[in-house]
């Protein structure tokens, strides 16, 4: 098993490891015995950094709100608070928490969408899934994790997936966390029919169109985001016509403008690329990879 295919996150149980990785319980506890993880020891590890957490916040917090907050029993909570509670691992196993090995770091560069997702998730959305997809398309993204709840498109092909017009009956702030992958090739009318990566994928007709709807959908993500909401961007950069346009500069300056806060950025490199058959002479570095943006609204 490749340890790319689940990204195994300590702080959540079993089931809701199985949950966000789409695949089932049985499958996160042979990647455990595979890896060699701790769980108890982990779990333990849980308790006492949410009992920590809490009281590095409320430092005159008492047991009994403790209880409520965290779920946890009188007797659990008071032998953390003494340090009355076993946390040594057993030999020879690991502990996932254990960011000295390189396994455990979530990086800012893969060449995994699903990681890169996952690492989001579990960075910045408390664990939880996207909530919308404005762009949901075919789904690709999501299909090997859990999709998102809400899924828009401009051209649906999907019964579960709503027209994007819709969105502008929705109220403002309805999504807690919301994505979007935009095309990112530009071609006339022409060179799209006769494009084999056109074919493949939607195209803008201008770098004027390809900007302008980008500023949309800044914007329109914007008013649907709750305070404080995520929005997270797929991007990248092109060569067009003989120049380069650094399409994710343009995105982070914008955002910006809009009222987000950039608070991380992954780098996606490509396994493989569609080469043109034409054999022309290259101008510059190849675009091997895409950039996804991590935004909060103010």
């Amino acid at each position: 098993m490749k340890k790319r295919q689940i990204l195994y996150n300590p702080s959540l149980s079993v089931k809701d490891n199985a949950k966000i990785n789409n695949v089932s319980e049985a499958t996160i506890r042979l990647y455990i015995k595979n890896n060699n993880i701790d769980r108890r020891y982990d779990e333990k590890l849980v308790k006492l950094k949410a009992i920590q957490k809490l009281k590095d916040k409320q430092p005159n917090i008492t047991v009994p709100e403790l209880q409520r907050k965290l779920g946890l029993s009188y007797n659990t909570i008071t032998k953390y608070l003494n340090n009355n509670i076993e946390t040594k691992k057993i030999e020879k196993k690991i502990s996932a928490f254990d960011l000295s090995k390189a396994d455990n770091i979530i990086k800012s560069v893969s060449d995994s969408t699903n990681e890169i997702l996952l690492s989001i998730m579990s960075l910045y959305n408390n664990n939880e899934p996207i909530e919308c997809d404005l762009t949901y398309s075919k789904g690709v993204f999501w299909e090997k994790i859990q999709s998102p709840k809400f899924k828009f498109d401009k051209f649906p092909i999907d019964e579960n997936v709503r027209p994007l017009s819709e969105t502008e009956k929705l109220p403002d702030n309805s999504f807690t966390s919301i994505i979007f992958d935009l095309p990112f090739l530009v071609k006339d009318e022409k060179s799209a029919k006769s494009s084999l990566i056109s074919q493949r994928f939607d195209s803008f007709r201008t770098i004027e169109e390809l900007y302008h709807v980008n500023s949309e959908m800044l914007a329109l993500s914007y008013r649907l985001l709750k305070d404080k909401g995520l929005l997270v961007i797929k991007t990248m950069d092109i060569y067009h016509n003989g120049r380069q346009y650094w399409v994710s500069d343009y995105i982070i300056a914008k955002a910006i403008e809009t009222g987000f806060v950039l608070i991380d950025k992954f780098i996606l490199v490509s396994q493989s690329k569609l080469l043109s058959p034409s054999g022309r002479v290259q101008h510059c570095a190849r675009k091997w990879h895409s950039y996804f943006l991590v935004y909060r609204k103010k």
